[in-house]
C-alpha cells in the first residue's frame, strides 16, 4: 500500500481493501493474514468475515504514482493486491468497479493483478466481475495473474487462464510446494511470464532446488520469461544444489549474490530466456 516495496517484481503494491478466504494450499501460512495492517486493523480473514476496504487516501496514491511515471516518462509497475484478492466473490462489486475506473485513469501504471480464484471459480465467472469492454481485451496497462503451488493447480489453472484475454499472463508459483511440469498445460504464447520461489517463515515448507531446474527449462521451452523470486527459508539441494549455496542464504532464500550463477534469472514479460539443463 506503499511507495516502494521490498518485492524484487514490482515497483508498488496498492490494496483496495484487506481480508481474504483461504483456498489453496499455498495459503496454509497466509503472510497477508499475519501483516501489520491486518494486525493493526483487527481484520478477521476467512468465509463470511467482512473486507476492509483502504482509506481515500490510500486510494490517491495511485493517482499520484501516474502523474509522476507520465512526467518522468517511465512505466512503473502495481501488484494489486497483496493483502486481498481482487475476484474474491465476498467482495462488493461496486468496490471492484471503483478498482476498474482507477486503473483505466492511471495508463502510466502496468497494473499486476494476481489471484488465486480459477481454483473454484470458471473464467466466464471471472470475466464477469470485469467491466464489458475487458471481455474482449483487457486494457494493454493489466497484467492477469494466477498463484499455483502444485501440480493439481497448474492442470486446473492454466487451461482457463487462456481464455482471460489480457496481453500479459503470468504465474506466481510462491510457494512452490511440488516439482510442476508446466509444458503439458501450456500452450502456445499461453503465458508470458513466471515468478518461482520458496516459502519463507518459520514453518516453511520445503523448496528443492531440482525444481527450480525444472521450471528454468520449461520456462527455456515454452518462451516464458522467468523471474526467480527466492528459494525460501527451508531449501533441500536435491542433485542441482549445493551445501555452501544453503548455508550462505538469508532466513528468505533472497540474497540472489548467494546463488549459484545459473538460478540468477530474474527477467520480465518480453525478454528472451534460453538456458541449458544440467
Amino acid at each position: 500500500m506503499a511507495e516502494t516495496t521490498k518485492i524484487q517484481w514490482t515497483d508498488h503494491t496498492f490494496n483496495p481493501w484487506i481480508g481474504c478466504t483461504k483456498i489453496s494450499p499455498g495459503c496454509a501460512h497466509c503472510y497477508a493474514e499475519g501483516a501489520t495492517p491486518s494486525r493493526f486493523m483487527g481484520i478477521d480473514w476467512g468465509k463470511g468475515k467482512p473486507r476492509h476496504r483502504t482509506s481515500e487516501a490510500n486510494w490517491k496514491k495511485p493517482v499520484t504514482w501516474n502523474n509522476k511515471a507520465k512526467r518522468e516518462g517511465v512505466r512503473r509497475k502495481v501488484f494489486c493486491a497483496s493483502l486481498c484478492d481482487v475476484f474474491d466473490t465476498e467482495v462488493p462489486q461496486e468496490w471492484r468497479d471503483d478498482l476498474w475506473s482507477l486503473i483505466e485513469r492511471c495508463s502510466n501504471l502496468d497494473w499486476q493483478l494476481l489471484t488465486k480464484r480459477l481454483n473454484t471459480m470458471k473464467s466466464s465467472e471471472l470475466l464477469d466481475m470485469v467491466p464489458d469492454s475487458w471481455r474482449r481485451r483487457f486494457p494493454r496497462n493489466v497484467w492477469f495473474g494466477h498463484s499455483i503451488c502444485t501440480q493439481a493447480e497448474a492442470n486446473n489453472v492454466i487451461p482457463k487462464m487462456i481464455s482471460i484475454p489480457a496481453r500479459t499472463r503470468f504465474l506466481s508459483m510462491e510457494p512452490l510446494l511440488e516439482a510442476v511440469n508446466l509444458a503439458p498445460v501450456i500452450g502456445t504464447s499461453a503465458i508470458h511470464w513466471a515468478i518461482i520461489g520458496g516459502e519463507s517463515g518459520s514453518k516453511a515448507r520445503p523448496f528443492n532446488i531440482d525444481w527450480l531446474n525444472d521450471f528454468l527449462v520449461d520456462c527455456s521451452e515454452e518462451e516464458i520469461a522467468p523471474f526467480v523470486k527466492q528459494l525460501g527459508a527451508n531449501v533441500e539441494k536435491g542433485i542441482h544444489g549445493d551445501r555452501w549455496q544453503i548455508e550462505n542464504l538469508d532466513r528468505k532464500g533472497g540474497n540472489i549474490e548467494a546463488w549459484r550463477p545459473w538460478m540468477q534469472v530474474r527477467l520480465m514479460p518480453g525478454d528472451d530466456f534460453s538456458y541449458d539443463p544440467f
